[in-house]
């Protein structure tokens, strides 16, 4: 008989050892472009800054919060997105 490992929690978040994976990401774009600027100390710790303050951000947000960010702020000339006030749309 095949013995299979149930996980406990199946809603939680990817984690790369401590951190979240999005904060790692963060860190690690920011790492690279560094590098390939050669300034990869002062990239890194920029990064760092800017996960911690996504970190913060996203655990006082709610879910969807990116995309309503990017929703408003994204330049007007790339509007390929609905209009906010229409509430249905009828075909």
């Amino acid at each position: 008989m095949k013995e299979f490992r149930v996980p406990r929690r199946l809603d939680d978040p990817p984690f790369l050892l401590f951190w979240r994976i999005d904060s790692v990401i963060v860190v690690t774009v920011f790492f690279v472009l560094g590098t390939l600027l050669q300034i990869p100390l002062a990239a890194t710790l920029l990064g760092i800054v800017l996960a911690r303050l996504w970190a913060r951000v996203r655990d006082d947000g709610k879910r969807g919060m990116l995309g309503g960010i990017c929703y408003w702020y994204t330049p007007v000339w790339l509007r390929g997105r609905p209009l906010s006030y229409v509430q249905e749309y009828h075909g």
